[in-house]
């Protein structure tokens, strides 16, 4: 695509259109083209600025397929869409701006779009996020689709002869989707100061199964359950207090009756044992009960109506004035609530419930040069400058502002534990898992994603999801094992924080369950799998999902396969997925996890049969040495990343250290060719088994020693033929 010809046409308040003289500054950087525009005022007026359109080109193509991105709210879809002139689109989620036509799909930030005929993909991606949100628009409507990018001003007054800097945006064009999205999340990274943790937020979070209805019993119970299960070495660190802690949100330092030992105290205790508190915080919003919203009506938002604080009747912390963090004095008094909860609770964990846009609509902030999303960045850094790095801070709102100030971001919406929601049929963890895997590029680049929680439980929450509507209505499920297969798979594809969220007294006494979750803890401190098979001209989204783990020993690819549709699939492999260019291998291992299934050999594209319905199928593919090698094992989900410490074959001997801190009755799979024979194992394990029933495949079954650190030494001698 050639440069794209900027023109900024402001729309005012009136919904009056205006050229505005403007300079350019274009750069290249990573083999991106960089636009950053500045407008400026030479009219013979003052002008209140509502949203300024950058560019408007149009594509020469009967369709177009593109990748929409969710930087909006976890809760604003990602994926794939077929664009078509005269059709109007599909309008995924509920974060259009209200101004769009229903001809018209908005994408927040960064876009990429693919042109059939066209080998190359375009990013469109803004890099910064200081004061505006920008966004990229599709219009369908005409013989054409039209594609331009905005910038949200809010209704900035550009007095005369004054000029505005607006967000930076860059456009990037290959032939490879990954890479070219890989390269603007790590540029937007470095410009905007990006935080990756080292490790993996692992612990619990109330949230799923216990509600606004928890209590300081509930935790501690729990507690119990995860001194049990950490004893036995499961990973666990963090004790997460979801909303419902204190009475109003926005009374933060008096917590409710269900707390009786107050947060200091509570956090004391979880530190005496060995955890660390996690609080949820809504610094936007305050009930309008609270002390703050009765006491301070000059802290909180206006509304552009009635000059009144601007009014939220339903909120999730019911009905609701917004804080106005232009106020210098309600920043500060947010500022010691914070500095409250990390100097004298000391807590860990700090979960932010927003920033949200949408809190903002119909009302204009104290100091009116100042935009909502300026105002974010703002008290987000204030809340970083006071958590120090020690604390843990949880993004749960727009994207480009938290970038720098927050550790880890929600990717998809609330997790609940059924595949469609039952009073309305859309998707529910359907779409959390998609958006979790598509959202893979920002993970480890500009924070750790994380999905709020992982459900392993087969029994039903009384504090269930809508139990206010009707108390009576059975609205909790239970996953199958198809849709709990597919979220673990998912999760431990995409990375990021893993909270679990079940009555954790209640798993530690069960077995299969422990067992379940030792599958995908401790996590790989890696990159996500990739999506493979995308763009495929017809809007679907992504089946095939590819992660490389490189260790010392081995190199080799973890492939998840996904059926998002309501009945059996085949799906294919494409040989790009595994192939692996540097050692040039002709044949493949495929060992599929959930069933412990030695496929085969492979050199090529590979179809999968009868993939069940919202179910998955999760294979480690390893290069055919043509000597006994070890292929798969079902002590964790990336099957050697995490549970096998070295690999080595030398001499007609096998060695295999097993590291994993669960090693009860687990197993390892090892392929021989035809003129190998086993003759002997020794190893330190408590006990183990040979199984040679199946040709070519040797079953290693076996339970570790104490210390969890298990040995296998295997003489597999060649037969002379």
């Amino acid at each position: 695509m050639k440069n794209v010809e900027i023109q900024p046409i402001a729309v005012l308040a009136d919904s009056a259109r205006l050229a505005l003289d403007y300079e350019v500054s274009e750069a290249q950087i990573a083999e991106m083209r960089s636009y950053e525009v500045t407008v400026a005022n030479n009219s013979d007026r003052d002008v209140k600025l509502e949203r300024i359109e950058l560019f408007r080109q149009t594509l020469d193509s009967k369709t177009i397929e593109i990748f929409r991105q969710g930087f909006y709210m976890p809760s604003d879809p990602v994926g794939f869409h077929l664009l078509t002139p005269g059709e109007k689109p599909a309008t995924p989620g509920g974060w259009k701006k209200k101004h769009l036509s229903e001809w018209e799909l908005i994408s927040h930030s960064m876009t990429v779009l693919s042109i059939p005929g066209n080998v190359e993909k375009i990013l469109f991606g803004f890099t910064t996020f200081n004061n505006f949100e920008g966004y990229f628009v599709f219009n369908t409507n005409g013989e054409s689709i039209e594609i331009s990018a905005w910038c949200d001003i809010e209704g900035i007054v550009l007095k005369q002869g004054e000029s505005l800097k607006l967000e930076t945006f860059v456009i990037k064009e290959n032939t490879i989707f990954n890479l070219i999205v890989n390269d603007y999340t790590d540029h937007i990274a470095s410009v905007n100061n990006a935080r990756v943790l080292n490790k993996t937020v692992t612990g619990w979070i109330d949230w799923q199964y216990y509600r606004e209805e928890k209590c300081e019993a509930d935790a501690l119970r729990t507690m119990e359950g995860m001194k049990k299960l950490r004893s036995d070495g499961y990973p666990l660190k963090y004790i997460v207090i979801d909303g419902g802690w204190c009475d109003f949100a926005s009374e933060w330092l008096a917590p409710c009756d269900k707390f009786p030992s107050g947060m200091k105290e509570f956090s004391r205790i979880l530190r005496k044992n060995g955890f660390e508190l996690g609080l949820w915080l809504a610094p936007y919003l305050t009930n309008v009960n609270t002390n703050v919203a009765q006491e301070h009506p000059e802290w909180m938002v206006i509304d552009k109506q009635t000059g009144k604080p601007l009014y939220r009747q339903n909120s999730n912390v019911g009905p609701c004035n917004v804080l106005d963090f232009t106020v210098p004095e309600a920043m500060e008094w947010m500022r010691g609530i914070v500095r409250i909860m990390v100097e004298e609770w000391e807590i860990g964990y700090l979960k932010l419930d927003g920033p949200n846009m949408a809190h903002y609509e119909g009302g204009v902030l104290h100091d009116p040069q100042v935009t909502t999303i300026r105002q974010m960045r703002d008290s987000l850094k204030m809340i970083r400058e006071e958590c120090g790095d020690a604390v843990i801070i949880e993004g749960e709102g727009i994207y480009g502002p938290s970038i720098g100030f927050v550790d880890t971001q929600r990717t998809t919406q609330d997790n609940h534990p059924y595949w469609y929601f039952p009073d309305s049929s859309q998707p529910c963890m359907k779409e959390n898992m998609k958006n979790d895997l598509l959202s893979g590029f920002t993970h480890r680049r500009l924070w750790h994603n994380h999905r709020e929680n992982v459900v392993v439980r087969d029994f039903l929450s009384p504090h269930h999801h809508r139990k206010d509507e009707n108390g009576n209505l059975k609205k909790d499920l239970v996953l199958p094992e198809n849709e709990l297969f597919t979220q673990l798979t998912a999760t431990a594809l995409a990375g990021g924080a893993m909270l679990l969220t079940d009555p954790l007294e209640v798993i530690s006494r069960i077995p299969n369950k422990c067992d379940l979750i030792s599958k995908f803890l401790p996590h790989h401190e890696g990159m996500s799998a990739e999506p493979v098979d995308m763009f495929k001209d017809d809007g679907e989204q992504p089946n095939v999902y590819a992660m490389r783990i490189d260790k010392e020993f081995e190199s080799w690819s973890v492939i998840g396969l996904f059926n998002w549709d309501d009945e059996y699939r085949d799906i294919r492999i494409p040989a790009s997925a595994f192939k692996d260019n540097e050692t040039n291998a002709s044949e493949y291992h495929f060992f599929e996890f959930w069933e412990s299934l030695y496929h085969g050999c492979f050199n090529g594209d590979t179809v999968i049969r009868d993939v069940p319905a919202h179910g998955c199928r999760l294979f480690a593919v390893r290069r055919n040495s043509n000597v006994p090698q070890l292929v798969g094992t079902d002590m964790h989900l990336l099957q050697g990343a995490v549970d096998v410490s070295k690999v080595e074959w030398r001499n007609n001997e096998l060695n295999i250290d097993v590291a994993h801190f669960n090693q009860k009755d687990k197993t390892l799979f090892i392929h021989h060719p035809d003129n190998y024979k086993l003759k002997d194992i020794k190893t330190n394990a408590k006990d183990h088994l040979a199984d040679t029933r199946i040709p070519n495949l040797l079953k290693i079954h076996f339970n570790g020693n104490s210390e969890n650190h298990s040995h296998f030494s295997m003489e597999i001698n060649k037969i002379e033929s």
